[in-house]
């Protein structure tokens, strides 16, 4: 009976068993997944006849994934001196058993031979002759009736190893030697070894990344689990931006102090030489003061790409979101993302968010989007430098941040950064350049001419296309170069990456070309506003338009508007008809109307900067009050503030200069629509709104008040107003300056005869306060019907009209009150005296009343003479006097007369 191994003995062999995992294909590509290698390095003894030690040889295969693609099984060292009598099987852990080697090699001894069987090998092993060495087999069996002792598999026996393909690799190997036939016996001096090649298993994903809500500063971490072929590498997204690449991820991602700028959707790719699996998204909310950051901060794209913009809060939800295009507002974006796809080149420029909850509202830094689509070099910061170009249709791109103006080149008000090229028309037609697409606010020009003295304007555009770009079209002539100067409006101009774009239309009708568009006006109300045009025809016909009305009548290149008030004040335009009937119509101009000679109240900031010293500042002092009307149509701009918490879209501008200290109240009373605004103090020459408002009322939004500021001016400071009309319609913006009423004066006594009266006036100091008060007169504490002017008339006095009279004033500073008088019925005319000290030796005090004007008299003798020594011309005054010398005056007599004026 041929022996079998023990259970210990088993135990002992599996513990010599090694496991070598060998590299792995290339990521990402399709095929085979990675080999491992299994040896069991134990040496098999094999007798002269029957079962080798051990019997079987195990290996245990465990930690790989897939199903079986290929197995090849080697045996290492074979020394036996006639392996004819050899029967050597392979059994998987699913039962499937493959014959090696039966009775091949006849009586040719081997001495160390490494046998490996594959199906792949083009060889068998030899049945009697050459030899065996060593090389690459296909599994032989020349005895295919062989069998093998238990626990040895019974047959049948497979020819090849593909019977492993597709099964579970995983699992208890064995390998049973036999020697079937005596006398000699041998050794497998190396043990054997297995090569299992797996089919690769595409990650799956069977924990998913889990929503996360954290307060800001604190830790959030994401994880998931995934299956199949290793290894994997993670890829971490954050609101479609790659946050960690390949390579440099893991399973978890951790971000260690949350802010805004971390909220938002989280998304992990993960991949392995059979594929990719993505998961869902995963979404961080952070807690904490309101922020915002848009992602991402800038993107460079080709046409038809999908660009979008994530808006990042720390915020408990829900959150409002307006969306801005370099800060003018995009109808319709009100969501946490805003999403652009296809782009054009017209869609670059900078995009923002305004984010708002419960009246507190933020504004995010600008992400940058470039759709790059130049065709030709662009334009140089020096005109003699400058690019030529035919090109009938082209887009030219750049940054003119660094760009500066030369002396003698032709600069538009705001200007100052500006770039040229040269453009030669190939044909006649209507051409259109446009700067849509820019980051900034753009300023076109194009002249004719070829050095910078022979400049002569063709025609401009500021603001005709959306967020602050420029449009225009004029009549291009064959083979005429066009000198095409961009600039960008603000406080010494302005740059930044910038698109300009042209096509040329040679089948067009000439168009109408405005070289000097209208410009709006103020004006005093009752005074005359005159408007005028002027286009490249002498031929044009014109039509002028106020809001969106054609005016009947005003046909000509000039609109006068006389004895101008609020019906005047809106929006104009005019339109132009050339002799092919082709229209154009001009930018949109205003006209304004207030207190005269005030600047206009102005669409942007810089305007009122651009100037020279503070030309575009209202300077106000005390008792000073003016106003303006204004169309409230009007647009935002990246440098706009959020006053107070809450956002403002369009908006317009007023500079204020304080030229003395007072209280300074700006307002909207009057206006047709409701209003907000702010005041902010500015510190230098020009705006800087990062740091909070003086003042700001923004309720009049929800409670149709008109909104009013006031606040404590310091003399010789430059102050902006914002005011933002919360619909179609006019604003009514008033400023004015003062301080608040006071008193000093003391309360009288006035004693009234029965049936008489007495005028009351306004206490001391009424003439300094700036504006004068209102005035209201009060009994005892309660306001006297019609009693609003600034004395009071008291007539038909009786027993109950004594009491306190007091008056109550007032302006847009403050109120004080003031009791004037306690009038009392009169009694007789009196005369009294007490001594101050010892009588006769000390100076006494007489006290005298009446209810008209009296005068005290001294004499020396009764019978007189009488000389006057005071008068009391105030019956409201009770009249005290004391002697100064009463050694000299001891000895006179005194006496009150009646007494009127002179």
């Amino acid at each position: 009976m041929k022996p079998t191994l023990s259970c210990a003995r088993l135990h002992l062999c599996l513990g010599a068993v090694t496991f070598l995992v060998l590299p792995s294909l290339t990521r990402g590509q399709p095929g085979p997944g990675p080999g491992a290698v299994f040896v069991n390095q134990n040496r098999i003894i094999i007798p002269t006849n029957g079962p080798a030690t051990p019997y079987p040889s195990p290996i245990q295969v465990a930690g790989l994934s897939g199903e079986i693609l290929q197995v090849t099984v080697t045996l290492q060292g074979l020394t036996h001196p006639v392996p004819d009598d050899l029967d050597i099987v392979v059994v998987s852990p699913s039962g499937e058993r493959v014959m090696l080697m039966s009775d091949a090699g006849g009586d040719l001894p081997t001495d160390g031979a490494v046998l490996t069987f594959s199906d792949n090998a083009t060889a068998v092993l030899p049945d009697s002759s050459p030899r065996i060495v060593s090389g690459i087999y296909r599994p032989t069996n020349y005895a295919p009736n062989d069998s093998f002792p238990a626990p040895g598999p019974p047959p049948p026996y497979e020819k090849a190893l593909a019977v492993f393909q597709g099964k579970n690799p995983n699992g208890l190997w064995r390998l049973f030697v036999l020697d079937d036939a005596g006398p000699l016996g041998g050794i497998i001096a190396g043990g054997w070894r297995l090569d299992i090649l797996t089919t690769n298993i595409p990650p799956e994903i069977t924990r998913q990344p889990q929503d996360k809500t954290v307060f800001a500063g604190e830790s959030a971490q994401f994880n998931v689990v995934v299956t199949g072929t290793p290894p994997f590498e993670y890829q971490w997204i954050h609101n479609g931006q790659i946050l960690v690449p390949f390579g440099q991820g893991s399973d978890t991602l951790t971000i260690p102090k949350a802010k805004a700028g971390d909220a938002g959707t989280y998304v992990v790719v993960v991949t392995n030489v059979a594929g990719n699996a993505v998961s869902r998204p995963a979404l961080l909310q952070v807690i904490g003061p309101l922020d915002v950051v848009v992602s991402p901060a800038a993107a460079t794209v080709q046409p038809g790409a999908c660009v979008t913009f994530q808006a990042n809060i720390a915020a408990v939800p829900p959150v409002l979101y307006q969306w801005t295009l370099n800060g003018t507002r995009l109808p319709d974006e009100t969501n946490s993302t805003l999403r652009i796809c296809p782009a054009s080149i017209s869609d670059g420029g900078h995009y923002a968010v305004v984010v708002w909850k419960n009246g507190e509202a933020k504004r995010s830094s600008p992400g940058l989007l470039i759709v790059s689509a130049a065709t030709d070099l662009p334009p140089e910061d020096k005109f003699d430098a400058r690019p030529k170009l035919e090109r009938p249709l082209g887009t030219v791109q750049g940054n003119s941040r660094r760009a500066s103006v030369e002396p003698g080149e032709p600069v538009k008000f705001g200007g100052g950064r500006t770039v040229w090229l040269e453009w030669i028309a190939a044909a006649n037609g209507v051409v259109t350049f446009s700067t849509r697409g820019s980051a900034f606010d753009t300023l076109l020009c194009v002249y004719t001419g070829s050095t910078m003295a022979e400049l002569k304007l063709v025609t401009s555009d500021n603001d005709s296309g959306p967020g602050y770009t420029s449009e225009l079209k004029f009549n291009a002539r064959a083979g005429t170069p066009y000198q095409i100067q961009l600039d960008g409006f603000g406080i010494g101009g302005s740059g930044g990456e910038f698109t300009l774009s042209w096509n040329l239309d040679r089948a067009a009708l000439a168009v109408p070309v405005i070289v000097k568009p209208p410009e709006s006006q103020s004006v005093g109300v009752g005074r005359s506003a005159v408007f005028s045009v002027q286009t490249e025809s002498a031929n044009d016909r014109f039509q002028w338009f106020f809001n969106g009305k054609a005016i009947a009548g005003e046909n000509q290149d000039t609109l006068v508007i006389r004895d101008a008030g609020s019906k005047n004040v809106g929006i104009y335009r005019v339109g132009i008809q050339n002799a092919l009937n082709q229209i154009i119509t001009s930018p949109p101009f205003q006209l304004q109307v207030g207190s005269h000679g005030l600047p206009l109240v102005q669409d942007k900031f810089e305007t009122m900067y651009a100037t020279s010293g503070n030309a575009g500042f209202i300077g106000i002092g005390l008792g000073n009050s003016f106003f303006t009307e204004v169309p409230a149509e009007a647009s935002g701009s990246e440098g706009d503030p959020t006053p107070c918490g809450g956002p403002f879209f369009g908006t317009l501008w007023q500079g204020l200069n304080a030229t003395n200290a007072g209280v300074i109240q700006v307002e909207t009373t009057g206006s047709l629509i409701p209003a907000r605004l702010a005041v902010y103090f500015l510190t230098g020459g020009e705006g800087d709104f990062t740091n909070d408002p003086v003042i700001c009322d923004l309720t009049s939004a929800s409670n149709g008040v008109p909104a009013i500021a006031k606040f404590n001016a310091k003399s010789g400071t430059n102050y902006t107003v914002i005011v933002e009309g919360l619909g179609s319609g006019n604003l009514h913006l008033t400023s004015k300056m003062g301080i608040a009423p006071s008193f000093s004066s003391p309360l009288q006594y006035c004693a009234v005869s029965a049936g008489g009266g007495v005028v009351l006036g306004m206490p001391a100091g009424a003439s300094n306060w700036c504006p004068l008060p209102s005035c209201q007169w009060q009994f005892n504490g309660v306001n006297i019907l019609d009693a609003t002017n600034t004395t009071l008339l008291v007539t038909n006095f009786n027993e109950t009209m004594v009491g306190t009279y007091s008056v109550v004033v007032s302006n847009f500073v403050g109120t004080a009150t003031s009791p004037v008088a306690y009038l009392l019925m009169a009694g007789p005319f009196t005369l009294s005296y007490s001594w101050l000290g010892a009588a006769g030796a000390s100076p006494f005090k007489l006290v005298i009343s009446n209810t008209a004007p009296f005068v005290i008299q001294a004499a020396a003798a009764i019978t007189g003479p009488w000389n006057p020594v005071a008068t009391n011309p105030d019956p409201c005054f009770i009249l005290l006097y004391t002697n100064t010398s009463p050694g000299l005056e001891s000895q006179r007599f005194f006496r009150a007369a009646p007494w009127s004026p002179p």
